[in-house]
């Protein structure tokens, strides 16, 4: 859903990263589709999502002094951990494109139309 958001940090950080959308949405899409069904497999899932929040927020505050875990922070966090980002990778190479580095330094400029924190990611 963040990354169909037309204006969440995550969809401009995509677009940014010249991440083919199309490819990604049909990806994403596979990859959902070989989920294995029933609550084991839903239990590991969301041990993934809780990590990356969990270090989207210490990314956000450590780096950006920010008490708010943004989409971008989730996003750049993920693919600055090796496990995450083989995870982002799995589901789609178009994730590949992303440069957390260069990124993080670029923050309020790419998120200036962002519709999440009043559009300054580091303010």
């Amino acid at each position: 859903q963040l990354a169909l958001s037309d204006r969440s940090d995550f969809a401009i950080l995509l677009q940014s990263a010249g991440v083919d959308m199309s490819r990604l949405a049909a990806d994403m899409a596979r990859s959902a589709d070989k989920l294995p069904y029933g609550s084991t497999s839903i239990e590991e899932f969301s041990d993934h999502i809780f990590h990356a929040v969990q270090s989207a927020w210490s990314f956000g505050s450590l780096e950006f002094n920010q008490q708010e875990v943004r989409s971008a922070y989730i996003l750049l966090g993920a693919m600055k951990e090796p496990v995450r980002e083989a995870l982002l990778l799995k589901i789609s190479l178009e994730f590949a494109k992303i440069d957390p580095e260069a990124m993080s330094g670029q923050l309020d400029d790419l998120l200036a139309q962002s519709i999440e924190g009043g559009g300054s990611a580091t303010s």
